[in-house]
């Protein structure tokens, strides 16, 4: 916390591109797309030196917001979903969800959920996950017809299964009446945009206290969708 409203020098990544400023991404260098400032944001250095100059106001507030667009790289997916869906008969589906975490091992997601729904038609529904699980759980809510599975610690660069069987009523059109599959999570300490904050100066500060400085990274889903 500050006292008062001293002069903040904040830096990014040296190689930080904004998308549409006529500059092209090289190899390694992190691209923003859509960047939008806080008003209290001076940016007579950033694009030469990439330093954010402010004075910021009282309380919590949002430094900037960005996109970054269709991911770079496959590594900047945190999970990737792949949906199998299959007729063992006329009416008794199959459908078989597996989900990678694509990031390194030394980080993991918590409190993973994945969601889905199954046709209306749809008479119940039995799920299985690997017998060697730990920490797994789902249920069926048979009134809205959604599947919720429940991962508390998903470790990076691991692969989780499920496989559901539901009957369904005559005439269904399965593959259109089912999901999409949402997911919703945090990732401590993970940052997909690859945004670094370099250094923090406080410029003209109250000599009678000496702030502690710290960066927490975390990486929360708002919205994130898999189309079956």
């Amino acid at each position: 916390y500050l006292t008062g409203s001293p002069e903040l020098q904040l830096a990014l990544n040296d190689e930080l591109v904004i998308a549409g400023s006529g500059v092209k991404a090289g190899y390694g260098m992190v691209e923003l797309d859509n960047v939008n400032f806080h008003e209290c944001v001076q940016l007579d250095k950033f694009e030469q030196q990439k330093m954010l100059v402010l004075e910021p106001p009282h309380g919590e507030f949002v430094l900037m917001n960005f996109h970054i667009g269709s991911l770079r790289h496959e590594g900047q997916i945190p999970f990737r979903v792949t949906p199998m869906l299959t007729a063992l008969t006329e009416y008794k589906q199959e459908f078989r969800l597996q989900v990678r975490a694509e990031f390194a091992d030394k980080y993991h997601g918590a409190n993973v959920k994945v969601q889905f729904t199954v046709p209306k038609s749809s008479t119940g529904a039995s799920c299985e996950i690997a017998a060697q699980a730990k920490g797994q759980t789902w249920e069926y809510d048979d009134a809205t017809k959604t599947i919720t599975w429940l991962i508390r610690k998903f470790v990076g660069n691991t692969t989780q299964t499920m496989a559901c069987k539901f009957v369904v009523g005559p005439g269904s059109n399965v593959k259109k009446e089912m999901g999409p599959i949402s997911m919703s999570f945090e990732i401590p300490m993970y940052n997909v945009s690859q945004l670094q904050v370099q250094h923090l100066k406080i410029i003209e500060r109250n000599r009678a206290y000496n702030p502690h400085r710290w960066v927490r990274c975390l990486t929360h889903t708002e919205s994130y969708v898999c189309r079956i």
